[in-house]
Parts: C-alpha cells; sequence; structure tokens
C-alpha cells in the first residue's frame, strides 16, 4: 500500500519537483536523503523505529499525517500513540507544533480521537452521508432463528438471492461481502444452488455472452 500511495504522490505532485519516498521495511531511505525528501510515506512501526533511534527526525516534521487512526483500537495502537506523544512533545520543544492529521471512514467517537491528537473544534471533520454524491439505502434484516444455524444460514441466503435479483433486474452490479475468507467460498457456492434451483431467474446470471467476465473468471485460480 504504501508503494502505491508513493506511486500516486509521484504521478499527482510530479510537476511541483517534489520529491517522495518510501519507508516500509522493504525500502530504507539513507539518512543524508531524508533532509531532502518532502514527502515520506512509511508504515507506523517503521517510523517509530526510525525517530527513535535519529536524532532530530522528528525535527523536520511539519505535517504528520494518520491513516487508519481507528487503529488506535488495535493491537497497533500503542505504537499510534507514541508517534502523537513523540510529534506533540517535539512540537513543544520547538516552540513549533507538528500539525497532526488523522483519518478513518470507520470512527464512530471522533471527538474523542481528536481531542487526543489536538484538533480544535474546527479542525474536527465528521462527513456524514450527507457529503455521497450517490444516496445510501440502508436496510437491516433481523433473523430470529437461532437454534437451528443451518436453517438460519438458509434464511440469510433467501434474502441475499432476492435482493440480488432485484440488483440484476436493473442492471447494477452486486457485491456480497462475507466475515471471513472461507465464508466468501461457501457463500459463492450455495448462491450458485440456488440458482440452479431457481432455474426461472438463472439468465440474469449468464455471463457466456461477456467475454471480459469469461476472461476474468479464467484467470482465477480458485475453483
Amino acid at each position: 500500500m504504501a508503494a502505491e500511495i508513493v506511486a500516486k504522490f509521484k504521478a499527482a505532485l510530479g510537476y511541483l519537483k517534489l520529491r517522495i519516498e518510501e519507508l516500509t521495511g522493504d525500502m530504507s531511505i539513507p539518512k543524508s536523503e531524508i533532509a531532502e525528501t518532502h514527502i515520506i510515506v512509511a508504515t507506523p512501526e517503521k517510523w517509530d523505529v526510525v525517530t527513535r533511534k535519529t536524532d532530530g527526525m522528528m525535527d523536520r516534521v511539519n505535517c504528520l499525517i494518520i491513516d487508519e487512526i481507528h487503529l488506535l483500537n488495535d493491537e497497533r495502537g500503542i505504537v499510534l500513540e507514541c508517534l502523537v506523544a513523540r510529534a506533540i512533545i517535539t512540537g513543544m520543544k520547538n516552540q513549533k507544533p507538528i500539525r497532526i492529521v488523522g483519518l478513518s471512514a470507520t470512527l464512530p467517537n471522533y471527538q474523542d480521537v481528536a481531542e487526543f491528537i489536538g484538533a480544535d473544534k474546527e479542525g474536527t471533520i465528521y462527513f456524514d452521508s450527507s457529503y455521497r454524491p450517490t444516496p445510501l439505502k440502508c436496510g437491516f434484516y433481523g433473523i430470529k432463528e437461532t437454534s437451528n444455524t443451518k436453517r438460519a444460514n438458509n434464511i440469510m441466503n433467501d434474502i441475499i438471492f432476492t435482493n440480488l435479483k432485484r440488483m440484476l433486474r436493473m442492471g447494477k452490479q452486486c457485491i456480497i461481502f462475507a466475515h471471513k475468507r472461507a465464508e466468501t467460498y461457501s457463500t459463492a457456492l450455495e448462491m450458485i444452488d440456488i440458482i440452479k434451483e431457481k432455474s426461472g431467474d438463472a439468465h440474469l446470471f449468464d455471463c457466456d455472452d461477456s467475454w471480459k467476465i469469461k476472461k476474468e473468471v479464467d484467470k482465477s485460480s480458485n475453483q
């Protein structure tokens, strides 16, 4: 991901003649070159090690952007806490605050995190669904069957299939998210079985006329 971001930034900011480098477990930058680098894209762990071992490294930073800052509530959270604390202490020491920007798409308690990184009210921005260019509709289905797991699974698959048909009849694509990789495979097989049973709807899932889809499927190593 770091390499991908570096490539995107180089393409978008190349006309500004900015130097952008990756700093991860796979890629290192000589100390002499770091001072000449405008933007460093690093993993939290690598940046933590570098700023611990190299004197004055944080002194060069004007802005620290932490993507996926909700990982504070994860195993890697302690590393992010150290980076934020180090940035704040460095700013106080140099009498030149380092701007800290936290980004997340899944952060219900964003106000707590904003306080933690020192963002004021004007600098704390929450984007709700009104910012979406396409309206988002949410629906929730409650399955009360708890004693029979197989029956509950069948009910869930029927709900998925019903919505699947509705979207395909509208000429839309549909993505089904599963909790685990194994469930992704098993759900696909279950959908195929349902399609075979309900032969009247099979035409909605016919991909024989799509050369592009067949080409992509042939590339897959998954049975």
